[in-house]
């Protein structure tokens, strides 16, 4: 299941839109569907329309203990889910986790999705990180101007080295 990572560390420039959009464009494409909002802000489910449940499990300990599955909620749109986010994910949720812990969360999901897309919060924290590390794509919406491109260029050159020393610190701990 391919998963879409859209991310920038600027905030405003239109992450959660572009994954709406993109999700719902892909669900009326016949495409099972889940975007998963990793911003504690969490205004992807509220840009969906969706009504939580009150019971539902808080996202970090979702992700954590490989529990997404209970917290998938079906939006209005046919073919389109999503795991809504809460003030459980913040920048220290995953301190000391591996780079992959949102990927392996992924993977537990028993339901088949054709797409995954990932929300991101407008920083590059752990969280934003996980979310790299688990992308088969990544996506940096922008504005086309100077104050925009500046900190996207920023971002895509920022990637390279903490993905590689995250990765060497998680692989010496195996060995």
């Amino acid at each position: 299941m391919p998963t879409i990572c859209i991310t920038n560390q600027k905030g405003g420039c239109g992450k959660t839109m572009t994954a709406i959009n993109l999700g719902a464009g892909l669900a009326r494409q016949d495409q099972r569907v889940l975007l998963v909002d990793l911003d504690p802000q969490g205004p992807l489910a509220a840009g969906l329309g969706v009504t939580l449940p009150e019971d539902l499990l808080p996202l970090a300990p979702a992700i954590l203990d490989r529990l997404l599955g209970r917290i998938v909620v079906p939006t209005p749109t046919a073919g389109l889910w999503v795991v809504p986010s809460d003030t459980s994910l913040d920048a220290q949720a995953l301190y000391k986790k591996p780079p992959t812990t949102i990927r392996r969360a992924l993977r537990a999901l028993e339901q088949p999705f054709d797409f995954i897309v990932l929300d991101t919060p407008p920083n590059l924290d752990l969280v934003t990180l996980n979310a790299i590390m688990a992308a088969d794509w990544l996506m940096l919406p922008c504005d086309v101007d100077k104050e925009s491109l500046i900190p996207s260029d920023f971002v895509v050159h920022s990637f390279r080295p903490p993905m590689e020393a995250a990765m060497s610190r998680w692989w010496s701990q195996l060995e």
